[in-house]
């Protein structure tokens, strides 16, 4: 994506999915701290096992001052 404006609408859909089909009152919204070139990052926590889902809209610089959008959602095991 290279616009800043379209990547934000797929990306509050997606987070809109996931917190769908997220069981309720297991699924907590946590705090993280974001990573450079971070423009949105959002992470759950499931209370029972400790896994955790982390979503992140990133800006990757390009060439004559234009930026490329990535989404990345990465979900971890918990033990």
């Amino acid at each position: 994506m290279t616009d800043q404006k379209e990547a934000e609408n797929v990306f509050t859909r997606l987070v809109a999915d996931v917190e769908a089909a997220l069981p309720s009152g297991r699924w907590l919204l946590v705090t993280t701290v974001s990573r450079p070139g971070s423009i949105r990052s959002v992470s759950y926590e499931d209370e029972k096992t400790a896994a955790q889902i982390d979503i992140e809209l990133l800006a990757q610089p390009m060439a004559e001052a234009q930026s490329s959008y990535v989404i990345s959602l990465y979900g971890w095991a918990g033990f």
